[in-house]
């Protein structure tokens, strides 16, 4: 979860390319909806940047590789270095099943853990986005015998810009669902995630594009 004291963290322009961009600068500032299905290319990036973790691009491209890792590690443990001695498997990535942005399965050893990913711009999330997403993983969790530990259910942000709105919608969704579920719920944004795992580049110009030049 983001502490707090990042709510006073200053927003300043990026240097991602025009096609990251949902909006220009000053609409971003004031708040205004308007993403215009750049979302897709957070789910794209997230998508590529998980399964790019598996142990067998280790050896085709070992910085990449060794960045997913950590993405993937920071995710499910909260902790970057967490999966550093640890083998993953396989990650299988669907986008848009029943409106969830992103369902990913993964395996890392012999156990099995499940990601579910609402990825955001900087348009609002509402309660019945966040309740809808985890109800519906709940069922393919138990239909597919996921265990239930290893379930987590992601809210995406780009940077700190809705910290604010995010948190009472998270403050709401917290009165509707018992506290061990609503523990399974990580709010995080990319640029928190670099800044925990550190700027390692990779050479691969679109790798490094979307996680270092933010």
């Amino acid at each position: 979860m983001i502490n707090k004291e990042d709510q006073s963290k200053e927003i300043t322009p990026t240097t991602l390319p025009s096609f990251f961009k949902d909006w220009n600068w000053e609409d971003r500032k004031a708040k205004k909806s308007n993403s215009n299905k750049y979302e897709e290319v957070i789910d794209f990036f997230i998508s590529w940047t998980l399964r790019c973790a598996e142990e067998k691009y280790k050896d085709i491209s070992p910085s990449v590789n060794d960045y997913a890792k950590k993405v993937l590690s920071k995710l499910l443990f909260d902790d970057e270095n967490h999966l550093k001695d640890k083998v993953v498997t396989s990650v299988d990535v669907w986008r848009q099943w029943k409106y969830i942005d992103l369902i990913t399965e993964i395996k890392i050893n012999d156990e099995w853990y499940l990601l579910a990913f609402e990825n955001k711009m900087y348009s609002p999330v509402d309660l019945e986005q966040l309740k809808s997403m985890y109800e519906i993983t709940e069922k393919y969790g138990i239909g597919n015998d996921f265990p239930n530990a290893n379930r987590k259910y992601v809210l995406l942000r780009p940077d700190y810009c809705f910290i604010e709105e995010d948190t009472k919608v998270l403050a709401q969704l917290k009165e509707i669902i018992v506290e061990t579920e609503y523990k399974k719920f990580i709010y995080t944004n990319i640029e928190e995630i670099r800044d925990k795992i550190g700027i390692s580049k990779t050479d691969n110009a679109l790798f490094d594009e979307f996680w270092f030049n933010w």
